[in-house]
């Protein structure tokens, strides 16, 4: 795993992985409030949609100091 994170080619993967089911997961999450009656207004979608922005850059940092 250290070897194909240390990849340029492997890190994009990886970067691609992360980020595609952190955006998934909360938007699932976002929608799911919605069916449980928790108002789903701009702070809601800050939240959810914030948290998935943070994974995402803290996603590349982790990856981008491995090294290459």
């Amino acid at each position: 795993m250290l070897a194909l994170a240390q990849n340029w080619l492997g890190k994009g993967f990886l970067f691609v992985v992360i980020a595609l089911f952190a955006w998934h997961a909360v938007h699932r999450i976002y929608h799911s409030l919605h069916d449980f009656g928790v108002p789903t207004g701009a702070l809601a979608k800050a939240v959810c949609y914030g948290s998935a922005l943070l994974l995402t850059l803290l996603a590349a940092g982790a990856l981008l100091s491995l090294g290459f």
